[in-house]
Order: structure tokens, then sequence, then C-alpha cells
């Protein structure tokens, strides 16, 4: 049951990170795009080699968006484990505390008991 949850969690990760994401890349390489296209444009540059340039940058630009994309997904990723990393140590430093008190209020009492006796 616990192996279903976490790969419940899992999936609702991946899912998030790509939905926050999962744009990068097509708005690096249409910006960048455009702006090469622009400027060769009002270049005068012939139009067969313009269409080269322009579809040349759109590769490029696509495969650096993609490799962007992928190291902040990774990042995403990192703090997100980090944080429930985190939470769970507290968590469990809490729930020790809570046992440590109770432990430290039942000592004297016992210990008391068996001093009257």
């Amino acid at each position: 049951m616990e192996e279903e949850n976490k790969k419940k969690n899992d999936t609702q990760k991946r899912v998030n990170i790509g939905a926050r994401t999962g744009m990068i890349a097509p708005v690096v390489s249409l910006g960048c795009t455009a702006i090469i296209a622009i400027h060769t444009y009002r270049q005068d540059v012939p139009f067969l080699w313009w269409l080269l340039i322009f579809f040349g940058s759109l590769a490029a630009f696509l495969l650096i968006g993609s490799i962007l994309q992928t190291v902040v997904e990774l990042i995403v990723e990192k703090t997100i484990d980090r944080e429930a990393e985190e939470k769970r140590l507290r968590e469990l430093e809490l729930l020790n505390a809570i046992e440590g008190a109770g432990e430290g209020e039942e000592a004297p009492e016992t210990m008391g008991a068996a001093s009257e006796t």
C-alpha cells in the first residue's frame, strides 16, 4: 500500500513539474527564431537563404530550449525532493520530541512510586 502511494505521489510530482516547465522549450525556440527571422529579413537576404536560416535557427534553439527545460526540471525536482525530506525530518523530530516528553513525564512518576514502597 505504501509503495502504491509513493508511486502515485511520484507520478503527481512529475505531472506538476511538467505543467510548470513544459513550455520552456517552445517559448525559447519560437522567441529566438522570430528575432533572427526578422533580423535576417530586414537585411534583404534571398528567400531560400532566409528559409535555411529560419529552419536552422529553429532547430538549434529547440535543442537549446530542450536542454534548458531539462535542467530546470531537474532543479525543480531536486528542490521538491529536498522540501519533502525536510518536512519528513521535521515530522520525525516532532514525533521524537513528543515521545521524549512523554517518557520524561512518566519516569519521575515511576521513580516516585518505587521510592514510596
